[in-house]
């Protein structure tokens, strides 16, 4: 069995956003811990979502959805109809 996956509410008032995504793959990814509009309590809720979701693994580094989302856009059907599948 699968490592069990943290509620919603382990990221308390600091849920993830649609433009953190955002910039998060416009910086492509390793830039964004530098250069980001988050906060500092935000920037540790968004490595965990990003993190959980598969875009970097343990050592912080692109994986193979984030070179995906890259791709094709993260935004886009396709991403998010792969993800759910996965």
């Amino acid at each position: 069995m699968g490592k069990p996956k943290p509620s919603l509410n382990c990221y308390g008032n600091n849920a993830p956003k649609p433009n953190w995504l955002s910039e998060f793959f416009n910086n492509k990814g390793f830039d964004f811990k530098d250069n980001n509009t988050l906060s500092e309590n935000q920037r540790r809720c968004f490595k965990r979502f990003i993190k959980g979701a598969g875009l970097i693994d343990e050592k912080a580094a692109h994986t193979k959805l984030f070179s995906l989302g890259k791709t094709i856009g993260w935004d886009s059907s396709a991403f998010w109809e792969y993800y759910l599948l996965i």
